[in-house]
């Protein structure tokens, strides 16, 4: 059975996009997951450090003595 030059260059050409693709997504897994969960390791580090320090200047606040002063006139 003959087949066209069309369809010929079709398979190769998929095949070399999946193979290329398939390369990448093993590449990434492989090289960048470390480097990914530092990074997420290092941003939700910032960010627990910035909500501790707000909930205890929001603390201190609530906590701070209040003064009235009582004026009679008269």
């Amino acid at each position: 059975m003959r087949k066209s030059i069309v369809y010929k260059w079709f398979l190769l050409l998929a095949f070399i996009f999946s193979t290329v693709l398939l390369f990448i997504g093993i590449a990434q897994n492989y090289f960048f997951e470390k480097y990914y969960i530092n990074e997420k390791l290092n941003t939700l580090k910032t960010y627990m450090d910035t909500y501790s320090d707000l909930a205890a200047k929001k603390d201190r606040k609530r906590h701070r003595p209040i003064f009235i002063r009582i004026t009679t006139s008269g």
